[in-house]
């Protein structure tokens, strides 16, 4: 990946500086208006939900507990949208 932040500035004694501090500024709206300023974290969460917890879980599948031959064992996980139960039971 290339860090592109900050530009370096480039300057030619005939032409005068380049790229202009305009021209910085329009490279970054751009570069804001095509990527996105959260893109990048949303891509690594998505990649850790997909990815990552799956295989922690495979990894650390049964839990031990404090209840002599009791333990939990996870399958099968699955996040969703949050979900709100209301005490009458009731979901949303």
């Amino acid at each position: 990946m290339v860090d592109l932040l900050p530009l370096p500035v480039v300057s030619s004694p005939s032409d005068g500086e380049f790229p202009t501090r305009d021209d910085r500024w329009a490279l970054v709206e751009r570069f804001i208006k095509d990527k996105g300023l959260a893109n990048h974290q949303i891509k690594s969460f998505n990649d850790f939900l997909d990815k990552k917890l799956p295989k922690i879980v495979e990894d650390f599948k049964v839990v031990e507990t404090e209840i002599k031959g009791l333990k939990l064992v996870l399958e099968k996980i699955e996040v969703g949208w949050p979900r709100i139960k209301e005490s009458d039971g009731s979901e949303s």
